[in-house]
C-alpha cells in the first residue's frame, strides 16, 4: 500500500517518493517530519500546491492552526480550477474549524466538500465528508436521528458496493452508527470491512481503534473500549483524535511534477 506521502507526490521521479511523512507525523515524530518536509522543499517548487498542502498538514499537527488555515486558504484560492485541490482546501479549512469550535462553519465547509467529491466522481471521499457533517448533530447538538439520516442518505446516494473496497470509509461510518444508536449496523460494516479489505492497509487506518471502542462501548464491554481506545493513543500518539488531515486518495490524484 502507498503511504499518504507517496500518494502525495503520486509518481513524480524523485527519490522523496519512498518518504514517509504521514506516518512520521502520525507517530508524533515531527523533527523527522520537519527534515522529510525540507527534502520535499528541495525536490519542488516553492510554490507547488503539493508543498503547500504538506506543510499546512504539518502546521496543523504541529497546533499552528492560524498557519494551517492560512495555507489551506491559499491552496483554495491558488487552485480554483483543480476539483482536487480544491476539495482538499476545504476539507482542511472544515476540519481547523471544527477544531476551533465554529460549528456551523465546520458542516458548510464538510458539505462543500462533499459536493466537490461528487463532482469529482470521488463515492469515498464522498462519504467521509458526509460522516464528518453527521458528526456535528451527533456530538455537538446531540441529533442522533439526524446524523443517522445524513449517512443513510449519502449511503443511497452511493452504497459501499460501487466503490473500491480500499475507498470504503467502514471504519468511520462503524463508528457513526455505534454511536448513533445502530449497533447492527456498526457490528455488519465492521465484518465486512475485516472480509473485505486487507490487514496491511487496516493497520493504517486512523479511526479503526476509536469504531472497535464504540462499538464495544454499546455492547457494555467498558474494559474492551478502554483498551481500544488505549490501543489507538499508543499507535497513533502524534494524531488529534478530531483533526483530520487531507491528504490526495489514489483515485484523484493526477499531479504531475513541475
Amino acid at each position: 500500500q502507498k503511504t499518504a506521502y507517496e500518494i502525495l507526490t503520486c509518481d513524480w521521479s524523485s527519490d522523496v517518493c519512498s518518504s514517509d511523512l504521514d506516518a512520521q507525523v502520525s507517530q508524533g515524530e515531527l523533527a523527522a517530519a520537519d527534515s522529510t518536509m525540507r527534502r520535499f522543499e528541495d525536490a519542488f517548487t516553492p510554490d507547488n500546491p503539493w508543498v503547500l498542502l504538506a506543510e499546512a498538514g504539518l502546521d496543523a499537527a504541529r497546533g499552528d492552526y492560524s498557519r494551517a488555515e492560512e495555507l489551506f486558504a491559499r491552496i483554495g484560492e491558488v487552485q480554483r480550477t483543480s476539483l482536487t485541490m480544491r476539495g482538499l482546501s476545504v476539507a482542511g479549512l472544515a476540519s481547523l474549524a471544527q477544531m476551533s469550535g465554529r460549528i456551523g462553519l465546520a458542516e458548510e465547509r464538510f458539505r462543500e466538500a462533499m459536493a466537490i467529491s461528487e463532482q469529482q466522481g470521488d463515492p469515498g471521499g464522498y462519504l467521509e465528508n458526509a460522516s464528518e457533517v453527521a458528526w456535528q448533530h451527533l456530538i455537538f447538538r446531540n441529533r442522533p436521528a439526524a446524523a443517522r439520516e445524513v449517512v443513510e442518505n449519502a449511503l443511497q446516494r452511493f452504497p459501499l458496493d460501487a466503490i473500491e473496497p480500499s475507498d470504503r470509509p467502514y471504519s468511520a461510518l462503524a463508528y457513526l452508527f455505534a454511536a448513533a444508536g445502530r449497533l447492527d449496523a456498526a457490528k455488519a460494516l465492521m465484518s465486512e470491512y475485516i472480509r473485505e479489505v486487507d490487514e496491511t492497509v487496516r493497520r493504517g487506518d486512523l479511526v479503526l481503534d476509536f469504531a472497535v471502542g464504540r462499538i464495544a462501548l454499546a455492547e457494555g464491554r467498558g474494559d474492551d473500549a478502554v483498551a481500544a481506545y488505549r490501543g489507538w493513543q499508543e499507535r497513533f500518539p502524534g494524531v488529534s483524535s478530531r483533526l483530520r488531515i487531507p491528504w490526495p486518495r489514489p483515485s484523484t490524484c493526477s499531479g504531475k511534477r513541475t
